[in-house]
């Protein structure tokens, strides 16, 4: 059997160029969660976020572009101390800092391995950072740099509390919030913290003062304290709003916002009160994403930023919240080119956008449905067809342009369509359900498939030569193939136990082909598979570390696979070797096409649109070996099993197990007696890892997702 095997160099040699071959088209700037944002005048602005994350505007947040931040590791805050110099911080006590408004940033060494989530500076020289661990341990930290971020040292807390928030007032007040109702506050510049009386348990997400004596605070359960006398007493707001409230702003004495997620509803919110936090009024949101931090520039203009690269802008006190970075936050679970320039995405609640510019710009096409839309197919530059929940299919003659409804006479999910031409087509879907037209959708007929489980992928290669993938909803979970000879009137049992879960194909021929599934045996593993004799026998070309979604080739040589996680693998020479492409994302990616061998276009959740010029760049090389790096579960939040299968091993003899975060750092390391090894990762920040597994003169490397 055939396995992946990625070469250690390569992984640690991974740089943050490799990641721009690939574009974000939308979101715009980027898809990846943005967890700060601040602006140095009313045109300049910084936001941070996840894999090191930052972008930056000029023309008050009318566009955004990606800075180079030379890290990958979430950050957290971000504050600039006047127009050339700025601080951000992030996970695993990260610091980067700017003298050059942004162009550069340098990593300042660590004092602390705990994630930090907040800065607040009193002049260009002193600030403080403050962040702290949820679990295992409840613990904080608070920093303090006197030289404008190049040296910081730790203060002593009185509490065991993670801190999430921290503001300063002048040189020596300030205060910190964190879990469990925490308030501190210092009188001395930080050498000594003591504790105020908060009257809750809920986490305190924020704080901010618009004076000495009076501040505000927001936390989880639409908490709401403040201050009027310099924080010796805090008063809870009276608010109907029981929201999880992330971020505040406070602009002067009336005027306040605070921000997060309504975790009833699934949306963003925004609250504002006028009247010095008596009241405060909700306002519209236009995202259903976390909003973890806002700000403004002057009474009217505000800006938010959340999860999945949310972007949103104020011009009038916060009445009405533009979306600035995305035509789309629903899932788009298909997307192709009929034309070079012409491209159609579609996906939840009837999400159909179009582009006629390459991918530069796309507007929404009505669909006449709320339905998920599952799979699309062009036959011609013109014509093309969707699919979707509830016996959905869709016809289009202008390239997109216009789509109506066909009857398809069944209100089951269908999974897949393809159409040899513009007549002749099947669509596929749950319960065993085969579709088939020869009138161009006029009509569709039912063709008995002889079985009741889920059919996922149908694929043709020619007029008469077909493919339709499935899987037996067991324990067990195995895939079967069917085909046809005839253009679909008629369906046999090509392979009837395959040892893998396969929902995606591709054909080259009658003979060649691709798969791509999950393991059926334990612990899941997602691979590629690959056929040489029409789907009768299947061998395993690679694995991955979450589920891949789709498969799809330009040509008998150039191929890709993307799925959950931000997996992008690449193969050039017809899946014998295949490389992985990074954009620093974790986001399902659901669908990939090509228009050439340069370039390529992928769409996933979130409403995220990936585009490549150069075919992706170049990747990580992968080479195959006859063994198994297993590690379970993935993703994982407590403790991971690492072991290795395939290979004869000794007991007495001991494999070095080392842990590696994606920027080349090792984090953690062990030793398997034989080639198993159980470790607590409970410590590690949330994001992916690298895990090599070195026996005498072999290293086996596979990753995982802390959870």
């Amino acid at each position: 059997m055939k396995n992946l095997f990625f070469i250690i160099v390569a992984f640690l040699s991974l740089n943050h160029s490799t990641a721009q071959n690939w574009q974000w088209i939308n979101p715009k700037p980027t898809g990846n969660q943005l967890c700060s944002v601040c602006f140095t005048d009313e045109n300049v602005g910084y936001s941070v976020g996840a894999n090191g994350t930052i972008i930056k505007t000029t023309d008050g947040g009318t566009t955004w572009n990606l800075l180079a931040s030379g890290s990958t590791t979430n950050l957290n805050a971000v504050v600039f101390m006047d127009s050339y110099n700025g601080i951000a911080v992030g996970d695993s006590g990260a610091i980067l800092k700017t003298t050059d408004s942004g162009l550069s940033w340098i990593s300042i060494p660590a004092v602390t391995a705990l994630p930090l989530r907040s800065l607040s500076f009193v002049n260009p020289n002193i600030g403080y950072a403050v962040g702290g661990n949820y679990h295992p341990l409840k613990e904080g930290v608070i920093l303090k740099t006197m030289d404008g971020g190049l040296s910081w040292i730790a203060q002593v807390l009185p509490v065991e509390k993670n801190l999430t928030s921290v503001c300063f007032t002048d040189e020596n007040t300030g205060y910190a919030v964190g879990d469990s109702g925490t308030i501190m506050k210092t009188i001395n510049g930080g050498v000594t913290w003591i504790g105020q009386v908060s009257g809750t348990n809920q986490i305190l997400s924020a704080v901010g003062f618009i004076s000495a004596d009076t501040g505000y605070i927001v936390g989880y359960s639409g908490t709401i304290l403040k201050t009027t006398d310099g924080g010796d007493t805090w008063v809870g707001q009276i608010t109907s709003h029981l929201h999880s409230l992330l971020t505040l702003f406070v602009y002067n004495a009336d005027t306040a916002y605070a921000m997060g997620w309504n975790p009833d509803y699934l949306q963003g919110v925004i609250i504002k009160t006028t009247d010095g936090g008596i009241t405060w009024v909700s306002q519209p949101t236009e995202t259903t994403y976390n909003i973890n931090s806002c700000c403004f520039t002057d009474v009217n203009t505000g800006y938010a930023v959340g999860n999945y690269g949310t972007i949103l802008k104020s011009d009038n006190g916060g009445i009405q919240w533009i979306n600035q970075s995305s035509a789309t936050e629903n899932e788009l679970m298909s997307v192709r080119f009929p034309q070079e320039n012409i491209g159609i995405a579609a996906g939840y609640h009837g999400t159909i956008l179009r582009t006629t510019d390459g991918g530069t710009t796309w507007t929404h096409q009505p669909s006449g449905t709320g339905t998920i839309l599952t799979s699309s197919c062009f036959p011609d530059a013109a014509t093309g067809y969707i699919v979707g929940w509830h016996g959905v299919i869709l016809k289009t003659l202008d390239a997109g342009q216009t789509w109506n409804a066909q009857s398809s006479g069944t209100n089951n999910l269908l999974t897949s369509v393809f159409f040899t031409d513009a007549n002749n087509g099947c669509s596929v879907g749950w319960n065993g359900l085969i579709l088939r037209t020869t009138d161009g959708g006029s009509t569709w007929n039912g063709v008995s498939s002889g079985t009741s489980d889920e059919l996922y992928d149908v694929f043709f290669v020619d007029q008469n030569t077909g493919y339709i993938a499935g899987h037996v909803n067991t324990y067990l979970n195995y895939g079967f193939l069917l085909k046809t000879t005839n253009g679909g009137e008629t369906w046999g049992l090509q392979a009837s136990w395959i040892p893998y879960a396969i929902e995606n194909i591709y054909f080259f021929d009658s003979l060649i082909g691709f798969a791509i599934g999950d393991s059926v045996a334990y612990p899941q593993i997602p691979v590629v598979l690959k056929t040489t004799d029409g789907g009768l026998t299947w061998s395993r070309q690679g694995a991955g570390v979450c589920r891949f979604q789709s498969l799809w080739f330009y040509d008998q040589d150039s191929g890709y696979v993307v799925g959950n996680c931000g997996q992008i693998l690449k193969t050039i020479d017809g899946g014998a070797t295949w490389t992985s492409q990074f954009i620093a994302t974790e986001t399902a990616l659901q669908s990939v096409w090509l228009t050439n061998h340069n370039t390529g276009y992928i769409t996933g959740a979130n409403g995220t649109i990936l585009k490549t010029t150069n075919g992706g760049g170049v990747g990580v090389l992968e080479k195959q070996k006859a063994a198994d790096l297993m590690i379970y579960p993935n993703p994982a939040s407590e403790r991971i099993t690492v072991e290795l299968s395939g290979v004869q091993t000794n007991s007495k003899v001991h494999s070095l197990v080392l842990f590696y975060s994606v920027t080349g750092n090792e984090v953690l390391r062990g030793y398997a007696a034989g080639s198993k090894s159980e470790l607590n990762i409970a410590h590690l920040p949330k994001g992916l890892y690298f895990v090599n597994l070195i026996k005498q003169d072999q290293v086996f490397v596979g990753k995982f997702i802390k959870e």
